[in-house]
């Protein structure tokens, strides 16, 4: 309204009391100038170590917990799923080599479910161990270990993911 360009002098905007209602509500408007006093910028706030190992220990617990009932929910899907489908092969319509494909297919899936289950369980506790040694070695290798143990549960969640989206494609078909 008062842009440079127009090159009006009228104060109409910064000296305007603007009111809006509605219903059984009012709002008022005044415009006034601000200066600001300044504005300081960090380019980065200062790294702290202790507070991101915390963090990412409690976040490998959570995962740790998660991932075992998650594995859990798996294992009972696959029994009842198991279950239905030898109630649904019990008719002699259906033919035997169907009910060993289905029953072979939920086998493999129990099977990578367990699997998944050791290999996540082992990571968790091999990423903890190398942060836990407090040997010559590991402290000047630190900086590498920080990595792997801050980086580890968004690599475990990724996996979980995966992993889950591939058992429940399989076993919805």
């Amino acid at each position: 309204m008062n842009a440079p360009g127009h090159r009006c002098a009228c104060e109409l905007q910064s000296k305007a009391v603007l009111y809006f209602g509605q219903g059984n509500l009012a709002a008022r408007f005044t415009y006034e100038k601000l200066s600001p006093y300044s504005v300081f910028c960090r380019r980065h706030l200062p790294f702290d170590e202790s507070f991101h190992h915390t963090h990412s220990l409690q976040e490998m617990e959570h995962i740790s917990v998660s991932s075992s009932e998650l594995f859990v929910r798996f294992d009972r899907q696959i029994e009842a799923i198991t279950r239905e489908t030898r109630d649904l092969f019990g008719s002699a319509v259906n033919k035997p080599e169907h009910l060993q494909a289905v029953l072979s297919e939920l086998n493999l899936v129990s099977a990578e479910v367990d699997n998944a289950s050791k290999v996540l369980q082992e990571k968790i506790s091999g990423v903890t161990a190398k942060y836990s040694d407090n040997s010559d070695v590991a402290k000047t290798k630190r900086r590498e270990y920080n990595e792997a143990l801050f980086n580890f549960p968004w690599y475990s969640r990724r996996y979980l993911f995966t992993l889950a989206s591939a058992w429940n494609e399989r076993l919805s078909a």
